[in-house]
């Protein structure tokens, strides 16, 4: 075993943190990974906006803390919903697995016509 899990199961079997607080630390520390990547690539390619998709990208906790970097360059933080792209904060639904999973379990022809009616509703 890595000193890592050593120290999570000593944590876990003194009752010194629960399985949740190992699982926020940890969602945290990779968050926080993310951001100074992000930010670093930023500065290297001059960029002040950021676009995050997928179902990460839906993480609130995630978007909060790009939300933070990106103000803090003057830029402006971008999520997918769906099959749209729109300006953060909005409630957001990144459902791209869901929609995969959806298209396999369903012929093609309900496929589109969901899809139509869906583009449709969204215009008036």
């Amino acid at each position: 075993m890595c000193p890592a899990e050593t120290e999570a199961g000593r944590l876990l079997a003194s009752g010194e943190a629960t399985p949740a607080d190992l699982c926020y630390s940890l969602q945290e520390t990779l968050f926080a990974m993310l951001v100074e990547i992000t930010e670093r690539a930023m500065a290297h390619v001059g960029a002040s906006d950021v676009l995050i998709v997928g179902g990460v990208g839906c993480n609130l906790r995630l978007q909060e803390m790009m939300r933070i970097m990106v103000g803090e360059r003057g830029g402006s933080l971008y999520a997918t919903g769906g099959l749209f792209v729109y300006q953060l904060p909005m409630p957001v639904n990144c459902w791209d697995l869901n929609v995969f999973i959806w298209v396999a379990c369903m012929p093609v022809q309900t496929f589109v016509d969901d899809w139509l009616g869906a583009m449709q509703s969204l215009d008036g």
